[in-house]
Parts: structure tokens; sequence; C-alpha cells
């Protein structure tokens, strides 16, 4: 007759010291820690990137185009009267666009680099001051507004 395995020996086999679903959410949350902040970027990315070239420029684009595409004095004088909030944007979408071309994409990257850098600003800010869920949910709802 074979002695009894004592209660102890039967916990230890049933129930190893970390179990696997345990090992596997500690790996997850480390990659969280490390790379969680580039999830809400890379949504935004997925979000814009693709539909940069889509649609005809609205507006507010053409507008900006039409400011930055006129000869530097020229937009100088126009800054000296009107829209001074937006002159250092004007003058980077100058200096943009002589360098690559006036295509709907080259308008509208300047600012789909601008919202991707507030998304990550804004997920680190939020996983600094409510860990990193609060950095998750504040990235993600940027990236999706």
């Amino acid at each position: 007759m074979t002695p009894a395995p004592s209660t102890y020996a039967l916990a230890a086999v049933a129930r190893p010291s970390q179990p696997r679903s345990g090992r596997l959410r500690a790996v997850g949350r480390l990659a969280a820690d490390r790379y969680g902040g580039l999830v809400p970027v890379a949504l935004a990315a997925s979000l814009t990137l693709p539909f940069l070239q889509r649609s005809p420029l609205w507006a507010d684009e053409a507008d900006s185009a039409s400011a930055a595409l006129r000869p530097l004095s020229a937009l100088l004088r126009l800054l000296g009267h009107q829209d001074g909030p937006l002159a250092a944007y004007y003058l980077l979408l100058h200096g943009w666009l002589r360098l690559v071309g006036t295509s709907a994409w080259s308008i509208r990257l300047p600012s789909t680099l601008a919202l991707l850098a507030a998304v990550a600003l804004t997920t680190r800010l939020g996983r600094r001051l409510a860990g990193p869920r609060g950095g998750l949910i504040g990235g993600g709802l940027l990236a999706t507004n």
C-alpha cells in the first residue's frame, strides 16, 4: 500500500508558485509599462496618415496654404494685418511647402505630426498623473477626437 500524499504536496502540484495566467499578466504589465504610451500614438497615426491625400482641402487648409505660398515679404505683411496668432504656423508651412511641394499630403502633414506629438505628450502626462491606464485613456481620447 502506498502512503497517502500530504496535503502540502498536493497543493504544490495543483498550484505552481505563479500561475501561467499570472506570468502572462506580469509580462503584459511590463509591455504596457514600456510600450503602452505608443498605443495611442499608433492609433492616431492609423486614423490620420492613410487619409492625408484622400479628400480635397477644406477651406481653412486652403487658406493656410494660400497664405504660406505667398512670397515671404507678402506673408510678413499679411501677418502684420491679420492672422497674427498663426504666424509661426504660416512661417513653418511656408518653408515646408517650398521644400516638399504643395500636395494635399504635404499641406496636412505638419498638422498631423503636431497631433501625434500632442497625443504622445497627453499620454505621458496622463501616465504621470493617473498611472498607465490614465495615460492610455487620455491619449486614446485625444487620438480619436
